[in-house]
This record gives structure tokens, sequence and C-alpha cells, in this order.
């Protein structure tokens, strides 16, 4: 289970790379600290909804509203 979720981490981190650089470069602390957590977040959201249901589906049908939520600003 450890080596799923790692490579569920890599994963997100390698995918979100371009964004992190920027920040690292910019000086940027606070939002490299959420980056972090997002990719803790996404890959822990993943595991989590992959056990539950024993499948890759749940987890694709509820982040995928959730991150256009986030990207559009919606608030909850």
């Amino acid at each position: 289970m450890a080596a799923e979720w790692g490579a569920g981490f890599l994963l997100t981190v390698v995918a979100g790379i371009g964004p992190a650089v920027r920040m690292v470069t910019g000086s940027d602390t606070q939002g490299l600290v959420h980056w972090f957590l997002g990719a803790l977040f996404i890959s822990s959201f993943a595991l989590v909804l992959g056990t539950l249901s024993r499948t890759h589906r749940l987890f694709q049908f509820a982040y995928l509203p959730l991150w256009y939520g986030t990207v559009d600003g919606i608030a909850a």
C-alpha cells in the first residue's frame, strides 16, 4: 500500500513540477507549501477512494468536480 501511495505521490509531483519550479525561483514559500500539501492530498485521496471502492472510478468521479471547482474558484 505504501508503494501505491508513493507511486501516486511521485506521479503527482512530476505532473506539477513546472509550477513548483516557478515557486522556488520566485521565493514563494507559502505557495510551495500549498503545492506540496496538494500533492499529498491527491495521492492520499486516490488511495482512500480506491481502497474503499476497489476501483479507480470513484476517484475519477469525485476528483474531477473538485478540481474544476478549485480551478474555477467556485466557493463551497
